[in-house]
Order: structure tokens, then sequence, then C-alpha cells
């Protein structure tokens, strides 16, 4: 049996990336769009659990992301912890998403397009 692998590019969100690894995972995804084995960007996300002082950092960097997947067509696999407001309020430019939640208790909106896993 041939194994099919495919894979996506993207840094967790509590990895407190600087702007040179950012732009080179922006670049990264740039050059391998049109890679049939490239499925997506992730995981990213917010996780407010792990660091909530980067807060402002992260939605910047997961709002370029976002910003990255809808310009290249690509789902977004995300990260979100202790932050789902803020995730799902930032999800509507997204082609398509799997959302990795941990959350006690949230109140889900409706989810056109996403995958959810609790």
């Amino acid at each position: 049996t041939k194994i099919k692998i495919h894979y996506t590019i993207g840094c967790h969100p509590a990895d407190k990336i600087h702007f040179v690894e950012k732009e080179k995972i922006i670049s990264l995804v740039q050059q391998k769009k049109d890679d049939l084995k490239l499925v997506g960007i992730g995981e990213i996300g917010l996780d407010f659990y792990h660091d909530k002082e980067s807060k402002k950092e992260q939605i910047a960097i997961f709002h370029e992301f976002l910003d990255l997947a809808a310009e290249t067509n690509l789902q977004v696999i995300i990260h979100s912890r202790d932050s789902a407001e803020e995730t799902f309020q930032m999800l509507n430019t997204a082609p398509y998403a799997q959302v990795h939640l941990l959350e006690n208790d949230f109140q889900l909106p409706e989810l056109n397009g996403f995958f959810l896993i609790l």
C-alpha cells in the first residue's frame, strides 16, 4: 500500500513566534501554495490559557494567517483555548476551518463550513 502524506504549515499560538518566524511561515505557505499535498494552514489560533500577556500579538498574527488562508484558498486548522469568542469572531474570512476548541462553557455560534473538534 502506498502511503499518502499531506501537510499543513503553521505555528501553535502559544509558541510566541517573533516577526521573523511569522514572515518565514507566510513565505513558505506562499511558495508551497500550489503543492497539492499542502492542505492547510495550521495549527494556528489563539491560546489565552498559556499566555494572556501576548493577547494583542496573538490576535495580530492569527489575523495575518487567516488573511493568508483566504488569499491562498487553504483551510485553517485552529487551536483555541480560553479564546473561543475571539476565535469565532475572526473566522469569517477563512474558506474552511477545523477548530480544536478547549473551553469549559461557551455558547457555540452557527457553524458554517467548520469542523469542530472538542
